[in-house]
């Protein structure tokens, strides 16, 4: 018995002396915990192209014009790096993290875009708890604090409370200003009461020593057996408005019903003073207070933000071994915003509804398959669309190689009497190499045709992509 417990954890014991009873036999003493190395990662790349032909027919006083028209809507090369690290010891544990994506647009002139969204060292002491991340990276809880480049700091204060602080500058803004800043502190609670945590945060974003962003914000979170909810709450303390207001929840009733509720109303952007920038083409907000009050920036950048809202309610259930049914019922609607300077007006998307109802199979004749079916009805103040779609996934020698056709048509009637019909026909497929190695592609073909008073329009167009991915470890 000792020794095969000494094979489980790794130790080597040596076998009890012949004739030592069991009973009487003492354990063998427990070695300290080693140190562990542990490596993740890939890298994928994928070339993005399609090409579309139209063929239009206008209706001219002198007759019907005719013209053709080819060209190639898309090419490009995307690769995304994804690794990481960690270095696990007796009484301290690190992770490294590194994570980007780059694109080279092919068509036209050429040029590459990069986006580093993560690339941090993770330093965590195992018996405090208290941890320090330095590099790019997100927010260490939720809210809207953003990607930045800086350093967090986390430290508990007691069992269930932690405290956090971070600083740096924000990466990746909507509207680049010179010397930004950002700072914030949180406070997290957690296993206070049975099922319930949250956390508490202020934040304050500075350009050129001028105050950009300051909110309050609040999260709670709720998690049972059959029922779970998350609540966000943002409050800009600069422009004394609600910046955004969040509320999910999923429950679990009875039959095997699983109903999720989801809705949401925040500002997009979110309220910056640099959005002032957008409309009046001044580079910096020392600039543009040389020339305007505090108070003018201040509405400038309200009106360059548009309210946007959003309402989900779905249910699911399973009608059997093999099938489910779902039905999702879907709001949005996006305000308007005014000309402010450079900025042209936007007007109202007005409330889009959606109804959802969809068919999903699985193991219908295999043991790897699942169809999908798919009826959208759409209704919005400038038209009506409706979508049929069939979707499937079927897995050949022991998932190695997996293929998705996919067929799409829909049909959509606006306001100005203008009819869209749109059919698509799609193949994905892939084939997992080896252990490691994947090769991963798509493509679509969509025939559309558009009929309007004065025009008749036909498209053909297809969208593919082709790559690999890699795991590296």
């Amino acid at each position: 018995m000792r020794q095969r417990l000494a094979t489980l954890t790794g130790e080597a014991v040596a076998a009890a002396p012949a004739g030592q009873a069991a009973s009487g036999a003492e354990p063998a003493a427990a070695k300290p915990a080693t140190a562990r190395n542990r490596f993740n990662g890939n890298i994928a790349q994928y070339y993005y192209g399609g090409k579309a032909r139209t063929q239009s027919l206008v209706n001219l006083p002198a007759g019907i014009d005719q013209s053709t028209l080819s060209q190639t809507t898309e090419s490009a090369i995307v690769t995304s790096v994804d690794v990481g690290a960690r270095f696990e010891g007796t009484d301290s544990d690190t992770r490294a993290v590194l994570r980007g994506t780059n694109s080279i647009n092919l068509s036209s002139a050429s040029h590459a875009q990069s986006l580093l969204s993560a690339a941090y060292v993770d330093y965590k002491r195992n018996e405090s708890g208290l941890s320090l991340r330095v590099g790019r990276q997100s927010a260490i809880s939720g809210g809207l604090l953003g990607l930045f480049d800086g350093a967090s700091l986390t430290y508990p204060v007691s069992q269930g409370w932690k405290f956090d602080l971070m600083g740096g500058a924000p990466s990746n803004p909507l509207v680049n200003a010179p010397q930004e800043r950002m700072a914030a502190a949180m406070v997290e609670a957690d296993g206070l009461l049975d099922h319930w945590g949250g956390d508490a945060y202020v934040i304050d974003q500075t350009t050129q020593g001028i105050t950009n962003r300051r909110a309050l914000g609040v999260e709670v979170r709720y998690s049972g057996d059959t029922f779970s909810t998350y609540t966000l709450l943002d409050y800009d303390l600069l422009f004394h408005k609600l910046n955004a207001f969040s509320l999910q929840g999923s429950a679990q009733v009875p039959g095997q019903t699983t109903v999720t509720l989801l809705v949401d109303s925040r500002n997009a952007p979110s309220l910056d003073l640099t959005n002032a920038l957008i409309s009046t083409g001044a580079t910096s907000l020392k600039q543009l207070l040389q020339t305007q009050s505090l108070a003018q920036v201040r509405a400038d950048a309200i009106a360059t933000t548009a309210r946007a809202r959003q309402a989900l309610l779905s249910a699911s259930r399973p009608i059997n071994q093999s099938w489910q049914l779902a039905v999702d019922l879907r709001y949005s609607e996006v305000g308007a915003t005014p000309a402010v300077g450079n900025f042209e007006a936007m007007p109202a998307t007005g409330a889009q509804y959606g109804t959802t109802l969809q068919l999903t199979g699985w193991n219908l004749y295999s043991k790897h398959d699942i169809s999908n079916f798919n009826l959208s009805l759409l209704h919005a103040p400038t038209f009506k669309g409706t979508q049929v779609s069939y979707g499937n996934l079927s897995a050949f020698s022991n998932n190695d190689f997996t293929l998705e056709p996919t067929l799409t048509y829909y049909q959509q009637h606006d306001n100005m009497d203008v009819h869209l019909h749109r059919a698509g026909l799609g193949l994905r497929g892939t084939w997992r190499l080896s252990r490691r190695a994947s090769m991963l592609g798509e493509g679509v073909y969509e025939h559309t045709h558009t009929e309007a008073p004065l025009n008749h329009d036909t498209t053909n167009s297809i969208f593919f992509y082709v790559g690999y991915r890699y795991d590296l470890f």
